[in-house]
């Protein structure tokens, strides 16, 4: 599935549909927790916002990452040790990212 964000995110200049679109779009339906589903105070809809543009984020990050994330070709494979640096690396900014913006969450919250 990500390699066909990947496809259509390398058209963007055509279509419009760039990899922060794309997330939009799609985060929604394929990452979501129930409780997500079941809200029905909106203070609490506030925080499933914050999460879901975290989400949004992480998921922008996984298009734009596609080569790095996945093995698709030869060459890639024949250079599994700096694939595998490359994507400890992009884990690590996911992971940096996510907190940030938890943290600026918890900040804007008090």
């Amino acid at each position: 599935m990500m390699s066909f964000f990947k496809k259509v995110n390398q058209y963007a200049e055509k279509n419009l549909m760039s990899a922060k679109n794309i997330a939009i779009c799609i985060t929604p339906c394929i990452l979501r927790s129930k409780e997500s589903m079941d809200q029905k105070n909106p203070a609490d809809l506030h925080k499933e916002i914050a999460k879901s543009f975290i989400l949004v984020n992480c998921v922008q990050k996984i298009i734009e990452n596609y080569d790095e994330l996945f093995l698709d070709d030869e060459e890639t494979k024949a250079n599994l040790e700096n694939v595998l640096r490359r994507k400890t690396i992009v884990i690590w900014e996911l992971k940096n990212f996510a907190k940030m913006e938890e943290e600026k969450q918890l900040l804007s919250n008090k």
